[in-house]
């Protein structure tokens, strides 16, 4: 990044936001499903002796073997599920870093700058050529940038021609672009023709999920999402 003092004006997001620069911003942010960092694991054995190790006092405190079950079968998969919400990740591909700005933010302006919080979970249909490889939806999920088709709304018939789109992703996408258009145009995602989204705050854990079926969820999963945020 260069540091150029017109367009680039600080030298680390966390003086920016003390200065205030992002006090009557809004920010629409997410992340997808399987992304970030998260424990290895390959067995519930390695599974709970890991999340022991890095939750310490607080795997006794949440009673985790009970509030978060797996087995050898599964026991990867929750971990990469774990790391995507924010247990278990260090980087910022996440929910809960968002929903940590989110927090901070509408604290620091008395909610004048407010978050909305997203996570897509949509595979897109992979080619021929992807299929049994590392490049195939088992593997890849909800993959980086997979998002963009449908924010943009730029799926086209045979466009690659190696992905064959569906009703729902044309129908998903026409949801997200909306969205998307919206909060560009006013700060807002709301509007007449798609359902409601509201804000990210500490009283309405409120998360837009795009999948199969795609919808508002609000506190799902509450006692995992306060293990997550100590």
């Amino acid at each position: 990044m260069n540091l150029d003092g017109l367009y680039v004006t600080y030298e680390s997001i966390q003086d920016s936001i003390n200065d205030g620069v992002f006090d009557e911003i809004s920010v629409l942010s997410g992340t997808n499903m399987g992304e970030g960092s998260y424990p290895k694991v390959s067995t519930a054995d390695d599974f709970y002796a890991q999340y022991k190790e890095l939750l310490g006092d607080l795997y006794d405190e949440y009673d985790f073997e009970n509030l978060v079950k797996v087995d050898d079968n599964t026991a990867a998969m929750v971990s990469r599920q774990l790391g995507t919400y924010g247990l278990g990740s260090y980087v910022s591909r996440n929910l809960m870093a968002n929903r940590v700005y989110g927090k901070m933010m509408s604290e620091r302006t008395d909610g004048k700058a407010v978050n909305y919080t997203y996570l897509f979970s949509q595979c897109t249909p992979e080619s021929m050529s992807d299929l049994g490889t590392d490049r195939g939806w088992a593997n890849q999920w909800a993959w980086h940038t997979g998002e963009m088709w449908y924010a943009f709304n730029s799926l086209r018939e045979g466009v690659p021609a190696v992905r064959q789109w569906t009703d729902w992703d044309y129908e998903l996408a026409e949801k997200m672009n909306q969205y998307w258009s919206n909060f560009i145009k006013t700060g807002d995602p709301n509007g007449d023709k798609v359902p409601a989204w509201s804000t990210y705050t500490d009283d309405n854990k409120s998360t837009m999920v795009f999948d199969t079926t795609s919808g508002e969820r609000v506190d799902y999963d509450a006692e995992l999402q306060e293990l997550i945020s100590q």
